[in-house]
């Protein structure tokens, strides 16, 4: 428990940096760009994150979920082999990314920002490979630790030097020489340990990379997608039905409520893990009593969060975003207020993938992604930022409360913070 614990405050320190570490480089970029600037900036990068969706996130789900479902002993001689696998695919999927990629330049030729952005894709495919590998072993400080401290703070300290000759495409070029340093750096690190270490284990490896293997990397990146999508297609709608001071409006928003969201993104991370390790030890038990303190720290966490903003938010946006961005406290306020009630309903949608209802989750999440994309359409145009954030909040809140639901049914694990309640008001009353 000690060890369970321990590796919840080095989560949770790396999410408090990279949440601090954020607020500051939006906070300075406002600052030192024109709202238009930066607005642009933005919606580019949207596009980007979405471009780098089919690299990522399906293999880190599944190296998660597989190597902690395995024997400590024979996690990192299973890493080794999954990683020689992966990189095939990955190779596989480059080249056809590139072929397409040429084709349509040929008709219509990408912003010089887009291209920047788009070398990095096979660094950071690999290194995210990487990152998660070490995450299955257990290992969620180093797993996470050049995502959420090393890039932000290389990147923030290469703006200050440079803030006075500042533009829309040299934030691109900084973006990506960051992205590629730490991504060569991951690697090279990882090669290494996997020469001296990988190797030294004389057990045969369970893993095989066949048709189930891809089905089920296939289904995490289409959900992984989704969940991207959610986080992204806004700025991408608000960006082309609205204007680019919108855009630079909605990211400071996001921005703010990514600071609130860190508590739960941070304890998410265990879910997977835990799950899968305590199924094979048969405790479901105890892996439902750090289902209920992962619940019950997040919610407390998240509302004094929203108890600061409250009374405290127009204060802290003149000082971290000048008087020109006032008119966000509203916008922010109703996303802030969707992640609370969110965190009700704790990390369900997390559950279900670790426990193998992939499937299950797909359908969750694009029937509600497709709830908010036709909304944000509607309502983009007309009412700006305020109405894509109104979306964008019931939508996170309408996710959680059916993948509550549907975790309960399917694991008989509860994540909400409601039977918590139930359950420690009888055992006081009794």
């Amino acid at each position: 428990m000690f060890e369970f614990r321990l590796n919840i405050l080095s989560s949770l320190f790396l999410r408090v940096a990279f949440a601090v570490i954020s607020l500051l480089t939006i906070s300075f970029l406002s600052g030192v760009m024109q709202k238009t600037e930066f607005g642009e900036y933005n919606y580019y990068f949207s596009i980007y994150s979405l471009c780098l969706i089919p690299f990522t996130v399906g293999f880190s789900r599944f190296n998660v979920r597989f190597l902690a479902s395995m024997e400590e002993g024979v996690r990192t001689l299973e890493a080794g082999v999954v990683f020689d696998a992966e990189i095939k695919i990955i190779g596989v999927m480059l080249t056809v990314s590139l072929l397409v990629l040429l084709f349509l330049y040929s008709y219509s030729p990408f912003s010089p920002v887009i291209m920047f952005f788009l070398m990095t894709i096979p660094f950071v495919a690999i290194k995210n490979v990487i990152v998660s590998l070490y995450r299955g072993m257990g290992h969620t400080f180093y797993g996470n630790f050049d995502g959420l401290l090393l890039f932000p703070l290389l990147f923030i300290i290469v703006l200050y030097f440079s803030h006075k000759v500042l533009s829309v495409e040299l934030l691109a070029v900084y973006n990506a020489m960051v992205f590629l340093m730490i991504s060569i750096g991951v690697a090279l690190i990882f090669y290494v340990s996997k020469c001296f270490l990988f190797k030294l284990k004389g057990n045969t490896p369970v893993f095989r990379l066949n048709s189930k293997v891809l089905v089920s990397i296939a289904l995490f990146t289409v959900i992984g997608a989704l969940d991207v999508l959610n986080m992204h297609l806004d700025i991408a709608i608000l960006g082309g039905m609205s204007t680019v001071s919108q855009v630079a409006e909605y990211k400071v928003s996001t921005t703010l409520k990514s600071v609130v969201l860190l508590p739960m993104q941070s304890f998410m991370l265990f879910i997977p893990f835990l799950f899968s390790k305590y199924c094979a030890d048969n405790s479901a038990k105890e892996l439902q009593k750090n289902i209920y303190y992962l619940t019950f720290l997040n919610v407390l966490m998240v509302f004094v969060f929203l108890v600061l903003y409250l009374f405290w938010g127009e204060y802290f946006i003149r000082l971290l975003f000048s008087d020109e961005y006032l008119q966000v406290k509203y916008i922010a306020m109703i996303l802030i207020a969707s992640v609370f009630i969110s965190s009700l309903f704790g990390p369900a949608i997390e559950l279900l993938i670790a426990s193998g209802y992939e499937k299950l989750v797909f359908r969750l999440v694009c029937g509600v992604m497709l709830i908010t994309v036709i909304g944000n359409v509607i309502v983009a145009a007309a009412y700006g930022a305020l109405g894509v954030a109104f979306v964008s909040g019931l939508s996170m809140c309408l996710l959680s409360m059916l993948g509550c639901y549907a975790a309960f049914i399917k694991t008989k694990l509860n994540t909400s913070i409601f039977w918590f309640i139930f359950i420690a008001y009888r055992r006081y009353m009794c």
